[in-house]
């Protein structure tokens, strides 16, 4: 293994060509850099890191490393042609992300060996069709690829575990996904073009699922189906105002409905019993959180923002909390119901300007390490023993 990454003096590589055992190279943010052909007679490379060299525009050089399991060019904006990359047949891992110049991908279509690739910020690919041949891969990468709109050629990557398409706004029709039988995570935040996620129900092996900040996304009706889900992202889809499928997500442990500003009822989420996170942040429609008492194995829960609460006393009996947020809450006016909240670690009130009573009753959280009360009208006296801000 050499590292030379981040030696901006270095220009000529032709050195390292007597390097012939070497199995490893890191010449990441070497911006000097301009000819990689001395590299070519390295037969033994297994992996190469050429990230961020941003003087290289010729990677045909590369071609002749035919023991090369992995390969780093991300960031190496100066590269528009990947056609040398055909030749590299024993490839497992290929990160081109950032490489905003690159526009064909189908040489990419021979890499039959591919496990892992990365795309992401590439905005000049539009055609992702050469992919569908990539019958390997199982990591796919396309976040912030703006100029996808088809993804019907992915469908044919029986594969594939884990898909990204964060940020790409120019996806509306996400049915062929429903192909991808094997696919365990899935990313498709910040798709605002998304309106109809029923396709999706098919994927009966999903554990994680992210659709935060699709705006477009009205109707959660057929989520139920995602019965062996653990992670689901919902939060700053406005849109959604019933939340009742998800009380059939028995399997879910992580879930984010932040921001989602028309959710005014939570009591279908009483029925996640093995929920461990619930974040409910800036939901402001939510004066009730009464069945939230029944969620016995939550340990962190995010209630900042959630302004029309007043009464916290149903997460009195929430034993295994350990992080709690009740930020901005400004219409909360005792605490003292928390005070029960013994393995409590972690509390911010920080902003619940209407607190009146309960703050001396959290003395006897022993386990607390950090209380935030900023904005609160409390006696200093009486925390001595924590930490607070």
């Amino acid at each position: 293994m050499l590292d030379l990454s981040h030696c901006t003096g270095i220009t000529d590589v032709s050195p390292l060509s007597v390097l012939s055992s070497l199995r490893m190279l890191d010449l990441s943010h070497c911006t000097g850099i301009t000819d990689v052909s001395p590299l070519s007679v390295l037969s033994s490379l297994r992996m190469l890191d050429l990230s961020h060299c941003t003087g290289i525009t010729d990677v045909s050089p590369l071609s002749e490393l035919s023991s090369l399991r992995t390969l780093d060019l991300s960031h190496c904006t100066g590269i528009t042609d990947v056609s040398p990359l055909s030749k590299l047949s024993s490839l497992r891992t290929l990160d081109l992300s950032h490489c905003t110049a690159i526009t064909d991908v189908s040489p990419l279509s021979k890499l039959s060996s591919l496990r892992m690739l990365d795309l992401s910020h590439c905005t000049g690919i539009t055609d992702v069709s050469p992919l569908s041949k990539l019958s390997s891969l199982r990591t796919l990468d396309l976040s912030h690829c703006t100029g996808i709109t088809d993804v019907s050629p992915l469908s044919e990557l029986s594969s594939l575990r884990t898909l990204d398409l964060s940020h790409c706004t120019g996806i509306t029709d996400v049915s062929p996904l429903s192909e991808l039988s094997s696919l365990r995570t899935l990313d498709l935040s910040h798709c605002t073009g998304i309106t109809d996620v029923s396709p999706l129900s098919k994927l009966s092996s999903l554990h994680e699922l992210d659709l935060s900040h699709c705006t477009g996304i009205t109707d959660v009706s057929l989520l139920y189906r995602f019965f062996g889900l653990d992670k689901l992202g919902l939060s700053h889809c406005t849109g959604i105002t019933d939340v009742s499928p998800l009380s059939k997500l028995s399997g879910l442990r992580t879930l984010d409905l932040s921001h989602c500003t028309g959710i005014t009822d939570v009591s279908p989420l009483s029925k996640l019993g093995g929920l461990c996170e619930l974040d409910l942040s800036h939901c402001t429609g939510i004066t009730d959180v009464s069945p939230l008492s029944k969620l016995s194995s939550l340990r962190k829960l995010d209630l900042s923002h959630c302004t029309g609460i007043t009464d916290v006393s149903p997460l009195s009996v929430l034993s295994s909390l350990r992080t709690l947020d009740l930020s901005h809450c400004r219409g909360i006016t005792d605490v003292s119901p928390l005070s029960t909240l013994s393995g409590l670690e972690v509390l911010d009130l920080s902003g619940c300007t209407g607190v009146r009573s309960g703050l001396e009753s959290l003395c006897s959280l022993s386990f607390l390490r950090y209380l935030s009360f900023l904005g609160v009208s409390f006696d200093i006296n009486l925390f001595s023993p924590v930490s607070y801000f």
